[in-house]
Formats: structure tokens, C-alpha cells, sequence
């Protein structure tokens, strides 16, 4: 098992947004983020590529995770994400 920090380039900008915890596996890497209070779904755009993501407000435009590029490509067709109050888990699929 490997450290996530290892997959994400270190001092690589754009990378925003304090992660409360993550796991991975050889199929995957679960991310948990911390998102504003009272955020629902639908104030909320995600947006995955092979080689990087996103997290952003719908309303103001709000940056709140990004990373580009990724260290490893990533299966985007295969990505996942939930809320759970205010914890978003992002569910990246290698």
C-alpha cells in the first residue's frame, strides 16, 4: 500500500482544500474532504478527467479541491463521490 501523498505531486499548484482522511488500494484511492456547511449535491460541481479533478461551488464558482495533474491516471468513467453532512468522499478509481 502506498501514501497518497505520493500520488499527488508535492508543491504542485492548483491543489487546494484539506483532506480529513484518505485510504487506497491497488483500485482505488477514497478521499474524505470537508466541504462548507450546508452545501447540498447540487451545490456542487465535480468534474474528473483521467488527469486531474475538481470540486467547485455551482453558485459562486468556489474552488475547493483541485489538482491538476494527477501523479496517476485515473479510470474519470469509474469515479464516485457522496455527502455525507459535511464530509465529501471522493471515491477516485485507478
Amino acid at each position: 500500500m502506498t501514501n497518497i501523498m505520493t500520488q499527488f505531486p508535492k508543491r504542485q499548484e492548483p491543489k487546494v482544500g484539506p483532506f480529513v482522511q484518505w485510504t487506497e488500494d491497488a483500485e482505488s484511492v477514497e478521499m474524505k474532504l470537508p466541504i462548507p456547511p450546508g452545501l447540498t449535491k447540487h451545490d456542487l460541481k465535480a468534474v474528473f478527467t483521467p488527469v486531474s479533478l475538481s470540486i467547485t461551488t455551482r453558485a459562486e464558482g468556489k474552488e475547493l479541491l483541485a489538482v491538476k495533474p494527477l501523479a496517476a491516471r485515473i479510470v474519470s468513467d469509474e469515479t464516485t463521490w457522496y455527502l455525507n453532512k459535511d464530509i465529501m468522499t471522493i471515491t477516485l478509481a485507478r
